[in-house]
């Protein structure tokens, strides 16, 4: 309407003032049009924006998160010698807020302060740049110091110092309620917004989420999709239940249950597979499956290999795209099935360091070492670097089929690529290597030892075995007395390797003295 009006002065031959295009600019900024609103200002040639103009301005920019463009006018009215006003500060720190420019908002106030008061709007302006950079303790501090100045806080006020909180990790959990209940005491009805930052913090047991829930419901707020998907995540896998129970609540509250809280309801069945399969199920009824809930319910069934592929299948058949976790799933069910040839086909369709090492995993439990290291050969060809993951399941695979030599070249391949051996690793490649390389296996172990690898149970038997090969006996005793003072308990294989490197001592004494 203002703007018609403006355009009917001109056709009208009325004068256009700054009165009407402030009128058409402040239209414009409260109706969300900024390009229009900073339109209007660069029409303005002949006629001199006063503060009002510029607060109309400035406030587009906030809104529009400009805020190098609310900046620059700001510099323009101190070189016009126009004094800003309390909204022209608040719409320039709020379009510093918007645009993640805490420090600039913060030196903002500091000029306010200098010759306005500012108000609730003010620091709810900075606390939202504050909260966005994550710095929380500067947000409480803000909110304490707007309370001592008498002016009353809003929920924005406490909404904000609640999210900063949120940024800062589970050990404030407790903090965020105390001011849920100062909010309370104060007279603030708390918002949807105020339960959903409170429920998604890090610290949120799910306890205290179901609690936050059930005051949501007495105080009549209507639980939103964003609020009962965020509450869904927290709960973790023991507490299946309590998704199912969140599903029932939100659509006996007249939520509609919206895909994200459904997906959130599978993913935590944890390995309660079959309950993940009622709830696709559930969600194929209702034609809204996609590709995120198959692939939650694929994870779901890790150790139903078949299951998962019949999953992937019904996904493919259902029109859905396939994702790379769609593709690793299926891979790491031919690997829980043993079904190598398939693994090594379908890594072939979309190469990652995952999907690779998928292929390698099945490979390693048929014990097909050869077709294994052609599936890492053929990723790095593609530009895939391989990792330490497909490396260590290559070795298990060489242990398996008794090729020390090549656990050695992987050894050296590891060295080469720069990759960082771990535990896993260098345990396969030492167990490959005992019974025909016997050195590498104790130069192996000595090196995990060396680069302060967390050793473990299967790290010091192979070590004793090699020890043995070596006839050794006094090494495999030492490392006995090793296991004991780290607490690594000995079981019957390392007792049973050390006593036998003794036999064979013993024998090759006797031999010895024999043939003198």
């Amino acid at each position: 309407m203002a703007l018609a009006l403006l355009r009917n002065m001109k056709d009208w031959s009325l004068e256009q003032d700054v009165v009407s295009y402030s009128a058409a600019i402040g239209a414009s900024e409260s109706a969300s049009q900024w390009s229009a609103a900073l339109s209007l200002f660069d029409q303005m040639e002949s006629i001199a924006p006063n503060v009002v103009t510029y607060s109309a301005v400035m406030g587009a920019c906030g809104k529009a998160s400009w805020w190098s463009l609310a900046l620059y006018h700001l510099s323009k009215m101190e070189a016009l010698h126009v004094l800003p006003n309390l909204f022209t500060f608040n719409s320039a720190i709020t379009a510093c807020a918007n645009g993640f420019q805490w420090a600039q908002s913060l030196a903002l106030m500091a000029e306010l302060r200098r010759t306005l008061q500012p108000d609730t709007i003010t620091f709810n302006a900075l606390m939202v740049a504050l909260q966005k950079a994550g710095l929380w303790e500067e947000a409480i501090k803000l909110l304490e110091e707007l309370i001592e100045e008498t002016l009353l806080p809003s929920i924005i006020s406490f909404n904000s110092a609640i999210n900063a909180i949120s940024k800062c990790g589970c050990r404030n959990w407790s903090l965020s309620l105390v001011f849920l209940d100062t909010m309370q005491q104060m007279g603030l009805q708390p918002s949807i917004a105020t339960f959903g930052a409170l429920i998604g913090q890090e610290g949120s047991k799910w306890r205290s989420v179901s609690q936050l829930l059930r005051v949501m419901t007495t105080n009549h707020l209507r639980l939103n999709q964003i609020s009962a998907s965020t509450a869904t995540t927290s709960y973790s896998d023991t507490n299946w239940t309590s998704s199912m129970h969140l599903l029932g609540l939100s659509r006996r509250a007249g939520t509609e249950s919206g895909i994200f809280l459904w997906n959130g309801a599978i993913a935590a069945c944890g390995d309660r597979w079959t309950a993940a399969i009622d709830l696709l199920q559930g969600l194929r009824g209702r034609r809204i499956a996609d590709v995120v809930s198959f692939n939650a319910a694929m994870e779901r069934c890790n150790e139903e290999w078949k299951m998962t592929c019949q999953l992937y299948a019904d996904m493919y058949s259902g029109g859905l795209k396939s994702t790379e976790i769609s593709q690793n799933s299926l891979l790491r069910s031919y690997g829980k099935g043993t079904q190598w040839e398939k693994a090594f086909r379908t890594s072939v369709l979309r190469v990652t360091s995952i999907s690779s090492n998928a292929a390698v995993s099945a490979c390693e439990k048929c014990s097909f070492w050869d077709i294994g290291l052609l599936s890492l050969a053929g990723s790095a060809s593609m530009q895939v670097e391989p990792d330490i993951i497909g490396f260590a399941a290559l070795a298990s695979a060489c242990e398996k089929a008794n090729r020390w030599l090549q656990a050695c070249t992987l050894l050296q391949d590891t060295k080469a690529s720069g990759l960082l051996a771990n535990v896993i690793f260098c345990n396969a490649a030492t167990s490959a290597c005992v019974a025909n390389a016997w050195p590498r296996a104790l130069s192996t172990f000595r090196a995990m030892k060396n680069r302060f690898l967390q050793v473990d149970l299967v790290s010091h038997s192979g070590a004793i075995s090699a020890a043995e090969k070596a006839g050794w006996w006094e090494l495999p005793y030492r490392i006995l007395a090793e296991m004991e003072m780290t607490q690594v308990q000995a079981d019957e294989i390392s007792f049973g390797a050390a006593v036998s490197a003794c036999e064979t001592a013993q024998r090759q004494q006797s031999t010895a003295r024999f043939e003198r």
